[in-house]
């Protein structure tokens, strides 16, 4: 149900607040394609709302996170993160490492990163 607003069209820089709220979940249903193009829209509104009691911060970065091998939707969660060029995979990272010591969202941001992120080496802090 989460993703059915999407198929309208809506422009990823045209969502509004409300919609990345009442669709947090979104992103853990999009497409691969879907997800790369959607997927600056949350990441700027967590970056604007961090420290909001919405759950859409705390979601996306599950989104980013595909868990261990040995959960059951792991091959799905890292297949999303196929289509993403090398420019979004930096600008991704730069966002882990950027929330990995936020005091609520750090524990999501450290499990995508050793999870996924940093085993793919496309930067780290200090480079």
């Amino acid at each position: 149900m989460d993703i059915l607003e999407f198929y309208g069209g809506v422009k990823w820089h045209e969502m509004t607040d409300q919609m990345i709220i009442y669709n947090y979940a979104a992103p853990t249903a999009f497409s691969a394609k879907a997800f790369q193009y959607y997927l600056p829209a949350y990441l700027i509104w967590t970056l604007r709302n961090s420290d909001s009691p919405e759950y859409a911060s705390e979601s996306i970065l599950l989104a980013l996170d595909p868990g261990t091998s040995k959960e059951m939707l792991h091959a799905f969660r890292k297949s999303k993160f196929n289509q993403l060029t090398l420019a979004q995979s930096e600008v991704v990272l730069r966002f882990l490492y950027y929330f990995s010591d936020h005091p609520d969202l750090g524990e999501f941001a450290e499990a995508a990163l050793v999870n996924y992120w940093i085993e793919q080496g496309v930067w780290s802090p200090g480079r």
